[in-house]
């Protein structure tokens, strides 16, 4: 029993939240193998998919069963010229909806030639099973780097023999490995530094500003930035340099404690005063700390918050305590992990660099240009 919430971003709906008996599917609207799904109503409006498997849906969905052309040509020909269609009528009113008589008269672009619509229709899907099968490469490297956090940060493996540790030593913190030790943050930082409140807006200039919406779990998000405004006086120190290491320190209570090292995303930015630039003796080890399970379940106790808005105060930062290798182990742990984002980092530039090729595709195939 197919419901919105069930479409994401593939070609396929594979899999239902809700199921209905035999009986119920004998009893609804039976909808077949390659029919094609249309959300019409409420926020996830013009999302489109296809059918691999008989079943019936709510009536938040409008479905077209293709006869006389090839529904997989259909499907991305829907998808090409839907959208904008969709969203011009839907949200017209408080609740995006397109009924089903407004829903009949959108219009697409198709050719009538049945061997060119099945080669396009090829072509395309081709493109879509490498995206699929790249994001699934993704969610493997991902799981593999959330095992290997879980092993060094919680499991006490040692990396030398990647068996757990067999010497421990009692702390306040609890039974740690031999050779790891208890610390407070303000003991093993070397400094920090809050960034200034410049103007800025997404007028262009010469100074990219940093700002908490740009920090990611582990790394930059540069899907946003602002700029400083070129008349503002900048203070050189607030320049970002390579391995700096970002703490969020004002955002919602779910994000306050985001960390993000540097890797020069931008030639020249700079940061604002939200967010606290850290240094300690292994930052990009320090990156992956901040962000195990075990850190921010800590750094969540000593948030602060009102209605909307949370913080995490210096002083309180500095005074959480926590187990810390040594140097030595710590590069090793940087190194290995470092080398797991690499291979996800890679699977995620190939996946963009598919769906740029996807919307020329589209745009060419569909339109007649080739």
């Amino acid at each position: 029993f197919i419901w919105p919430i069930d479409f994401y971003w593939q070609k396929y709906i594979k899999d239902s939240v809700k199921k209905v008996t035999t009986l119920g599917l004998k009893k609804s609207r039976e909808i077949p193998i390659n029919s094609i799904m249309v959300v019409c109503v409420g926020s996830t409006i013009w999302k489109i998919a296809m059918t691999n498997y008989i079943c019936c849906c709510n009536q938040q969905i409008n479905t077209l069963i293709v006869k006389w052309h090839n529904p997989t040509y259909i499907f991305y020909s829907m998808k090409f010229f839907l959208q904008w269609q969709l969203n011009r009528i839907a949200w017209l009113q408080a609740v995006p909806l397109v009924n089903k008589t407004d829903f009949s008269k959108l219009k697409i672009k198709l050719t009538k030639n049945l061997n060119e619509q099945e080669k396009i229709a090829e072509i395309l899907s081709t493109v879509d099973e490498a995206i699929e099968n790249t994001d699934r490469l993704i969610e493997k490297y991902k799981k593999i780097k959330a095992g290997l956090m879980e092993d060094l940060f919680t499991r006490w493996i040692d990396i030398n023999t990647w068996k757990p540790h067999t010497v421990f030593k009692n702390t306040e913190l609890g039974a740690i490995p031999e050779s790891w030790h208890v610390n407070s943050v303000s003991n093993e930082i070397k400094s920090y530094r809050l960034g200034w409140n410049y103007q800025n807006s997404e007028e262009k200039s010469d100074f990219a500003l940093i700002k908490m919406w740009n920090l990611w779990r582990w790394k930059i998000s540069l899907d946003k930035i602002m700029y400083i405004k070129n008349w503002e006086k900048i203070n050189k120190e607030d320049e970002i340099k390579y391995w700096d290491l970002f703490f969020n320190t004002r955002n919602t209570l779910e994000l306050v404690w985001k960390v993000s090292i540097w890797k020069n995303e931008l030639p020249v930015a700079y940061y604002n005063s939200n967010l606290m630039l850290i240094d300690f003796r292994n930052n990009f080890f320090m990156n992956y700390k901040f962000n195990s399970f075990e850190w921010i379940n800590k750094l969540s106790r000593v948030a602060t918050w009102t209605t909307s808005v949370a913080a995490i105060y210096t002083k309180d930062l500095l005074k959480i305590k926590f187990a810390f290798p040594s140097i030595k182990e710590q590069e090793r742990i940087a190194s290995i992990l470092t080398e797991a984002d690499m291979k996800i980092e890679k699977e995620e530039a190939y996946k963009e660099k598919l769906e740029k090729i996807k919307k020329w595709l589209m745009s060419d195939l569909l339109t007649g240009k080739v």
